[in-house]
């Protein structure tokens, strides 16, 4: 009886998954080595899974001291994106390699346990957050995903997927605004980013 009482306990305190809010604008250190860009950056991103999108922005300091804006923005509903370099102004328009990651726990991961963000034992000096891990398996092949989220509010704070190509992408976010307040952010400029004829899609 005494064994049981404790097992019951054990997995009573076990977290279940929890759902990140689905619309929200962080600040990030970005990675993600399909890119030819130096693979760490430090950017703003707005993560919309109400209708599968991303927007990673990014601040870029020129030699000459001017600071110009290079922007990734990608719409997994219709499985392309566009890579935009406003300084050199050109722009990039492929098909995505991956479906959209949601910053929310899947059913079927795993949890790895709780740490303290900051020290435990100084009062309001830390903040509690779930680790997880998890294994997706599908036509494409094998990816793995880890994350980590804030015991309250299931506020996202590390996310890192390594997908079937072997190439891996990672997020540490902090800052996080919710919503998006500039919905402007998802045009697209039809001059710059032009579509080469034969290649809709």
């Amino acid at each position: 009886m005494v064994v049981a009482g404790l097992v019951a306990v054990s997995m009573a305190q076990r977290p279940q998954p929890c759902y990140a809010p689905e619309q929200f604008t962080a600040k990030a250190f970005y990675t993600d080595t399909e890119r030819s860009q130096a693979h760490e950056r430090y950017v703003t991103i707005t993560y919309d899974a109400v209708n599968l999108r991303r927007h990673i922005a990014e601040v870029i300091k020129q030699p000459n001291g001017m600071e110009t804006n290079y922007s990734i923005i990608q719409f997994f509903k219709e499985g392309y994106e566009y890579e935009i370099d406003y300084y050199a102004q050109e722009c990039k328009r492929e098909h995505l390699r991956s479906g959209f990651t949601y910053h929310s726990v899947v059913s079927n991961a795993t949890w790895q346990g709780d740490v303290f963000i900051g020290s435990s034992a100084v009062a309001a000096g830390s903040v509690e957050v779930e680790k997880w891990r998890a294994v997706h398996t599908a036509s494409g092949g094998v990816s793995r995903w880890a994350g980590s989220f804030t015991r309250t509010g299931c506020v996202p704070v590390t996310t890192i997927v390594q997908y079937p190509d072997g190439h891996t992408s990672s997020e540490t976010i902090h800052d996080v605004v919710l919503g998006i307040p500039d919905e402007s952010i998802w045009e697209i400029d039809a001059e710059l980013c032009p579509i080469p004829p034969g290649k809709e899609f």
